[in-house]
């Protein structure tokens, strides 16, 4: 039901290409451009890296152990003949910081008995076996979406999965009693990073079928990036991880509103608990996930905003708290909220809202996907208020960030030699966090 199409574009492998990789091109601006149509001399003006994407048929259904002990890495541009034409938007990461790898992913892991027609129950533990054999040695921290522990053990194999990959820490939703007729949240953080404190917070029922028997809410996750010693401060990231209430019905529109609220007011209240002296040297705070709010203007422009995310984001600014059109009323402390300046990390690296959504299965017997960017990193950034030094109004200044972001990107997870096209039917938001 989250549909849509990145700017990243698998290229045809050619001669020249390493045998065991594709090509991907990484274009924020050429969204519509069809690999066959593009001409030798634009792709060498594209950038582009290599990344596995074919795979072995299964030795066993739902298996989530490693088929193979030698990680995947995407390789140092010196160790390619420059025939290849190697190089990425963003270089690859070369530096000696410290750095977290961080990806958000609706993982598309429906509880058993919901699937798309023909597809092998949307062939979910096939998918999570491919994910933890080709994909986990490639990050730190990552933030699943849609993966659901009710119903069946298949959570309980990917975080297994996961701690034999190096993922010893995970915070998830609680699975709600049989008799409350709801399933889990379906969050889910993986983190090689300790994870000192866990809470949670449950919006109301959600409408349409999905949402309403999903207990959907916000996840906190409370990550040590570093600990203090004599010589560094200690570096810590608060981690909110969400899903929203999907479609766009009238219905659909009040209640997703209210979770702006009620997120950001839980977002205030954990900060307020967890890091009551907040220190922008030493704290971060991140809020991802799939928010179901398009960013893009339309699905041919990436560039504006969509009016629903710029309410978002005001919501979450802590500013004027919507207009009422959706039936929401002000908080009766919203003068004395917390205000932040909201940086959606994608839009401020890449200059415009990317597509995340997609379809698990992609080709001309497959109905198109939508044009949507639903998926985000959003960085709260602190406001401090300093007296003006000329008369009694006060301005408000951003304090400098404790981390910075690199190699932001779109992960499509493009797989080949399956039924299935993609990993999911959303692509990962990913960056490096380095300090």
């Amino acid at each position: 039901m989250l549909r849509g199409r990145c700017c990243f574009t698998r290229f045809r492998r050619t001669a020249q290409t390493p045998p065991h990789c594709d090509v991907v091109r990484l274009s924020h601006r050429q969204t519509d451009r069809q690999t066959d149509s593009t001409t030798p001399q634009q792709q060498r003006h594209h950038h582009c890296y290599y990344r596995r994407a074919s795979t072995e048929p299964f030795l066993a259904k739902n298996r989530l152990t490693s088929r193979s002990s030698t990680p995947l890495h995407r390789p140092n541009p010196t160790q390619l003949n420059s025939s290849h034409h190697l190089t990425i938007s963003q270089p690859l990461r070369t530096t000696t910081m410290p750095t977290a790898r961080i990806l958000t992913l609706n993982f598309f892991l429906r509880p058993p008995g919901i699937s798309e027609p023909s597809s092998k129950g949307d062939w979910k533990g096939e998918r999570a076996t491919l994910f933890a054999d080709l994909e986990f040695a490639n990050y730190d921290i990552i933030s699943f979406q849609e993966t659901f522990g009710a119903l069946s053990d298949r959570r309980k194999k990917l975080i297994a999965a996961a701690k034999e990959k190096g993922f010893i820490y995970h915070a998830a939703g609680k699975v709600p009693s049989v008799a409350t007729l709801r399933i889990d949240a379906g969050l889910l953080v993986l983190s090689r990073f300790p994870v000192t404190v866990t809470e949670e917070w449950t919006f109301q029922r959600g409408t349409e079928i999905g949402d309403w028997f999903a207990a959907k809410g916000v996840l906190y996750s409370k990550i040590q990036l570093q600990a203090a010693s004599e010589s560094t401060k200690e570096k810590t990231l608060h981690l909110f991880s969400t899903h929203f209430q999907s479609t766009d019905s009238p219905k659909a529109l009040i209640l997703r509103h209210k979770q702006y609220h009620q997120s950001k007011a839980f977002i205030d209240s954990t900060l307020a608990k967890h890091a009551p002296k907040f220190n922008s040297d030493t704290d971060t705070v991140l809020f991802v996930g799939d928010m179901n709010v398009d960013a893009r203007a339309s699905g041919d422009d990436g560039v504006g905003h969509g009016r629903e995310y710029l309410t978002m984001k005001e919501i979450y600014e802590g500013g004027s708290l919507g207009d009422g059109a959706k039936g929401e009323e002000k908080p009766a402390n919203a003068a004395s909220a917390p205000k932040y300046e909201i940086g959606d990390i994608c839009y401020e690296t890449m200059g415009e809202h990317p597509i995340t959504t997609s379809r698990l299965r992609v080709g001309p017997n497959h109905e198109a996907p939508d044009r949507k960017c639903i998926d985000f990193i959003l960085q709260f950034r602190p406001l401090s208020a300093t007296a003006a030094p000329t008369d009694d109004t006060t301005t408000t200044t951003t304090t400098p960030p404790a981390v910075k972001f690199d190699r932001v990107r779109i992960e499509k997870f493009v797989i080949d030699n399956q039924p299935f096209s993609f990993l999911s039917d959303h692509f990962g938001v990913a960056a490096d966090l380095t300090w």
